[in-house]
């Protein structure tokens, strides 16, 4: 009669167990052969604590991921032979096939040609750590998640297709460092982060590719996104031909009376940024918003929206163009600059053919520097002022201000047209 070893988890201890069971004989070869290396492995285990005389240790090194949802990975554990689709050094996974995976423990590198599809096609547990994730081929969920992060994921660079059909392209619920995204990245929600059980921050968000969703491209609800960097040619887009849909969308959300704020640190746009209803569209903070040279910021609803009493952007500077209406809520002034030397940033309608609204109802507007071309009328609710501090506003159509306006002895008010300002 032989012994055969097998890899079980333990509740009560929290591991993974080496247990024995009896086999009904020597034929067969199913599951034995393809568990050659792990019983060899817990043999050996189990020898190396007999001879220490410290009693039966059914100990085996903790489980590093589960493949095709029943192999398992252990760390450090080379396997190479069990499937065709993929191998794992012990340190680095490497995916030429199809399968699906989740990570339970420490991973160094996954590092995917072929396809990961699932209904989470790549799942990171909370207990999971990877240390960069290279994707060049595609990851797709018919429903909920292309990467579902809820433990560590430091780095992920995606030059191939990350999507779910009507879920998250990549959603992460407590920390990735960065991610940068030169191929497609879609889904109702194309990039997502979110608050869960603990803090959740996404460093650094770097685009130069396509990110889409019919509900928000980049979602940043109740958690910290350090930077956005969308770069010349990238594109963040919540409109997918749907007429609907948002850009960058930035909430809290008040659980049990306490507010889990959504913070923003800094936009910088070289790219596009666009959306159906929205391109961006704050209820929390945006430090900064720099919209670079060559960049467009547009929606025919609202190209941003500054859209609750407490939300703020620390400052907008626009060397490029906001086509379509800017709304600011908050109760803080808006400050906006233009472009510097001789270039100048525009703030239009959408399409640029008709003046859009810059309005502000609650809180001043003041334009603080650098060169715009204004040709949004300032809806000011017949209260509040459009302060000049230090810009050239130039104006070649005629606009409309509904409150007051006032202009510091460094500013300038060029107009290039017959009839001026009413």
């Amino acid at each position: 009669m032989n012994r055969i070893y097998r890899v079980v988890w333990s509740a009560s201890l929290g591991m993974h167990q080496v247990a024995s069971e009896v086999a009904g004989g020597h034929g067969g070869t199913s599951r034995a052969a393809d568990h050659r290396r792990v019983r060899k492995a817990a043999v050996a285990a189990v020898v190396a604590a007999a001879s220490l005389n410290t009693g039966p240790v059914w100990a085996f090194p903790p489980a590093a991921a589960i493949m095709d949802g029943r192999r398992l990975l252990f760390v450090g554990l080379a396997d190479t032979a069990s499937s065709t689709n993929w191998r794992y050094d012990g340190t680095t996974l490497s995916i030429t096939g199809a399968t699906f995976a989740q990570i339970v423990n420490t991973f160094g590198t996954i590092s995917n040609a072929g396809t990961l599809v699932g209904n989470i096609a790549l799942q990171i547990s909370l207990r999971g750590s990877v240390a960069r994730l290279e994707n060049s081929g595609l990851i797709f969920s018919p429903s909920n998640a292309g990467i579902d992060n809820a433990g560590t994921l430091t780095s992920a660079s995606n030059s191939g297709s990350i999507s779910a059909a009507n879920g998250y392209g990549v959603e992460n619920t407590s920390y990735l460092g960065q991610l940068t995204n030169t191929g497609t990245i879609s889904g109702r929600y194309g990039v997502a982060s979110f608050k869960s059980s603990a803090p959740t921050q996404l460093g650094t968000l770097t685009n130069s590719g396509t990110i889409t969703g019919t509900q928000s491209a980049v979602m940043n609800r109740s958690a910290t996104l350090t930077t956005i960097d969308n770069l010349p040619l990238g594109l963040i887009d919540g409109t997918s031909g749907l007429g609907s849909g948002t850009g960058i969308d930035n909430r809290g959300t008040v659980v049990g009376g306490t507010t889990y704020h959504g913070i923003i640190g800094t936009i910088n746009n070289a790219g596009t940024i666009s959306g159906g209803s929205y391109g961006i569209y704050n209820e929390d903070s945006i430090g900064t918003l720099n919209n670079l040279a060559g960049g467009l910021i547009s929606s025919a609803g609202e190209a941003i929206a500054n859209a609750s009493a407490a939300a703020t952007i620390g400052q907008i500077n626009n060397a490029g163009i906001i086509a379509g209406n800017i709304s600011h809520s908050g109760t803080h002034a808006l400050s906006i600059a233009g472009a510097s030397g001789a270039a100048q940033g525009t703030l239009t309608g959408f399409g640029s053919a008709i003046p859009g609204t810059l309005s502000s109802s609650l809180a001043d507007i003041h334009f603080n520097g650098g060169n715009l071309l204004l040709n949004d009328d300032l809806n000011l609710a017949g209260t509040r002022t459009a302060f000049n501090d230090a810009s050239v506003l130039q104006v070649n159509n005629a606009i409309q201000v509904s409150g007051d306006y006032a202009q510091a002895a460094g500013a300038t008010l060029q107009i290039g047209v017959v009839r001026a300002m009413r």
